[in-house]
């Protein structure tokens, strides 16, 4: 209204912010979700929790020293999918173990007495009760517990397999992320964040033009969204290790 930029500047920065809100209410949308996922795993209804990450504790879980082959064993030991598929089998093998035992004569020894009421005549008798099952002998029901525990353990054997996979595959994407991390300069991002600010006093005393303040923020926006997605997939990646051995070993 003063006259000091024109309309077309006035309608580019707009244009700007408006895109730049359409960013934020992406990232909000999903931060509601993950909220809600996380009331859900808490049993806790509208409750907000905002994270606080403690950046020095952070910079102490290094995956590099950490060992492949420790990480499966201990993946093998306490992964609860590995737990319950080997509980399928066992329960498998007691009822495959029923299921013949089945196929056993049972044998029923009975006795007693009986004086019908006198004391003249007095009965007593043993009984022998034998079920032979010549025709039958449970076949049916083996076979079908058979193929059941063998089932049961070629899941095993798969869920063991997946086990090994996914330890590999967090343990490969933890050291790359680590290597890309620990190659980064840390000072770089207070360098860009000072040189920001002097881009928009200098836009303001209209020391530079809107396209060149344009495109340096495009630059630094840019730089800034990868930094924090570099520092997010290396605590996901150290995180995705903790998942895929089924215990919390990346705590410190």
């Amino acid at each position: 209204e003063k006259g000091f930029i024109s309309k077309k500047e006035l309608l580019r920065i707009r244009s700007m912010l408006f895109s730049l809100e359409n960013e934020k209410l992406g990232y909000y949308t999903q931060m509601i979700s993950a909220q809600t996922e996380f009331n859900t795993l808490m049993h806790s209804v509208n409750l907000f929790y905002y994270p606080l990450p403690d950046k020095k504790a952070l910079e102490l879980r290094i995956p590099k020293d950490l060992n492949l082959a420790a990480l499966t064993d201990t993946a093998l030991l306490y992964r609860y999918d590995l737990k319950m598929a080997r509980t399928d089998l066992a329960i498998s093998d007691y009822n495959l173990s029923y299921q013949k035992a089945q196929a056993v004569p049972d044998v029923t020894l009975s006795g007693g007495w009986d004086r019908n009421g006198s004391f003249i005549h007095n009965y007593n008798y043993v009984g022998l009760q034998v079920d032979l099952p010549f025709f039958d002998r449970n076949q049916g029901n083996i076979k079908a517990a058979k193929f059941s525990a063998e089932g049961f353990k070629y899941k095993l054997q798969g869920a063991e397999a997946q086990v090994k996979a996914d330890v590999i595959n967090a343990f490969n994407t933890a050291m790359e992320t680590e290597k890309l991390y620990s190659g980064f300069d840390t000072s770089f991002m207070k360098d860009v964040e000072n040189m920001n600010r002097e881009m928009i006093s200098n836009y303001e005393k209209r020391n530079i033009s809107l396209v060149e303040f344009l495109d340096y923020y495009d630059a630094f926006k840019t730089n800034f969204i990868q930094i924090n997605s570099l520092m997010n997939s290396r605590i996901s990646a150290i995180e995705a290790i903790n998942y895929s051995v089924g215990k919390d070993i990346m705590s410190k």
